[in-house]
């Protein structure tokens, strides 16, 4: 995989002892990262991360587990340069013609801690987090009014609840489960520190082993089409304006835990 600054890096080479040594840390299993390597196409330097693909013998293709660490970014946008590297070779020789992947996106990295003590579920969700939005700029001080909860502000939510089976039902089957809806709660983020979410659930009944689980699902705002605020056309205007903001949010994150 090659990487730039834009497309495709221009690096001083004197400062490519830095630049390998700092790549190191993003691309988290990559077998060898060296730098100052030529591409046939330009003559700019660039960085390659190496990898070692495996056949997978059922899809008769070669394959490689790509890991990369986005620090802080939320959703970040990546674009893979593809090329045949080989780490020992002549100058001008070590990468084959690029290819460029499509984009992706890349999800943001959850950190979820529970703690049972009786009854009661804490719960502790952390990780990278968007901390503004057009939602949040305009209906964010007023997003119960367009169906949030009291404490929405437009941020994304933690969603936990318990959800219990049918002690003759299959555990892998996941229309076993049911949701006790009185254990629903919703974790709201402080605006002063985003990407941190933490609450307690409380159970109805005693947490049996192997009967019961927690969800964790994180919900995102956004704002979708506005509506206009008649239907139809009307005599003498038309169309009528979409001026009626409507907000709605999607699924994320979600992870599920024994209890």
């Amino acid at each position: 995989m090659v990487t730039g600054n834009g497309w495709p890096f221009k690096i001083n080479p004197e400062a490519w002892m830095v630049s390998v040594s700092a790549a190191k840390p993003n691309f988290k299993n990559a077998k060898q990262i060296q730098g100052g390597l030529a591409l046939e196409e330009n003559a700019q330097l660039v960085l390659a991360a190496g990898y070692e693909p495996v056949f997978d013998v059922e899809r008769q293709l070669w394959r490689v587990d790509v890991h990369i660490d986005t620090g802080n970014a939320y959703w970040p946008f990546v674009r893979l340069a593809l090329a045949r590297f080989q780490p020992k070779s002549v100058d001008g020789a070590h990468l084959s013609r690029v290819i460029r992947s499509d984009f992706i996106q890349l999800p943001p990295a959850r950190h979820t801690k529970i703690k049972v003590s009786g009854l009661t579920i804490h719960v502790a969700v952390d990780g990278p987090a968007y901390v503004d939005s057009e939602l949040v700029e305009t209906v964010g001080a007023v997003l119960s009014e367009f169906g949030g909860l009291p404490g929405s502000n437009g941020l994304s939510e933690i969603e936990a609840t318990i959800e219990q089976r049918d002690p003759a039902g299959d555990a892998a089957n996941e229309l076993a489960w049911k949701p006790i809806e009185a254990t629903r709660v919703v974790l709201f983020q402080n605006p002063s520190a985003p990407g941190k979410w933490e609450g307690d659930i409380t159970s109805t009944v005693p947490l049996s082993p192997g009967l019961f689980r927690l969800t964790v699902k994180e919900l995102e705002w956004f704002r979708t089409d506005d509506a206009p605020s008649f239907p139809g056309r009307q005599p003498g205007i038309g169309v009528p304006p979409r001026d009626q903001i409507r907000v709605a949010r999607r699924i994320v994150f979600a992870d599920v835990f024994a209890l």
